[in-house]
């Protein structure tokens, strides 16, 4: 059983970086979940990833950042927008991981989530072994592209409808032994199938059956 609560975190400006905890009782596992900019921690991927995670016992981080509804953030520029994720992940990361011993980590991003993964990679060393979910990776970033032809233990989630699906890139990934590629076809940034509400239930389920076998380290 978990419980959840609010961390004091510190980012950009010093300003608070909204997040949840859902703590296990007892863990040595706990997955951070890194939303897009507008595709909040409740919407149907990362909510049943974070339910995914819950049910193998370990703990969960949302990151709420939710850039989009900032006047704040959508005021500055493109470098300073970097520059704040990049200060508000480190933070919200740090903090969750000072929570417990842990063991096993996961980081589970989403679009610009992705953005913010790849700085954590090689921000924290803690992260070197990491399970990383990339839920349509945003692979015109060239740090994105670069973090994830270094990583071996990655799940990467695209659909061809996506603008950012590069399939030779795709391919190159696949290619890498140690990791995962679901590519669906007909799906957009939003992993749904316009549309096609029946279609879009069904990739989800498929995405969250990679995501259980991924975490659960099958």
């Amino acid at each position: 059983m978990y419980t959840f609560e609010t961390l004091d975190i510190a980012g950009y400006r010093n300003q608070p970086v909204a997040n949840t905890l859902f703590r296990q009782k007892k863990t040595d596992r706990i997955a951070i979940v890194l939303p897009g900019v507008g595709y909040v921690c409740q919407m149907p991927l990362l909510y049943y990833a974070t339910q995914v995670a819950l049910a193998l016992s370990m703990d969960v981080l949302w990151v709420e950042y939710n850039y989009i509804r900032s006047p704040a953030y959508r005021a500055l520029s493109d470098v300073e927008r970097e520059q704040q994720l990049f200060v508000d992940v480190t933070a919200a990361c740090r903090a969750a991981l000072d929570q417990r011993p842990y063991r096993d980590l996961a980081l589970i991003g989403k679009s610009l989530g992705t953005v913010a993964m790849s700085h954590l990679i090689a921000s924290d060393a803690r992260l070197a072994r990491s399970r990383d979910v990339w839920l349509t990776p945003v692979l015109r970033n060239e740090m994105v592209r670069t973090r994830l032809k270094e990583r071996r233990n990655a799940l990467v989630v695209l659909g061809t409808a996506d603008p950012y699906c590069d399939r030779n890139y795709i391919a190159e990934i696949r290619a890498m032994a140690s990791n995962s590629v679901v590519l669906v076809d007909g799906a957009d940034h939003s992993m749904e199938i316009p549309g096609d509400v029946l279609k879009s239930l069904a990739v989800l389920e498929k995405v969250t059956r990679a995501l259980q076998s991924f975490l659960a380290g099958r």
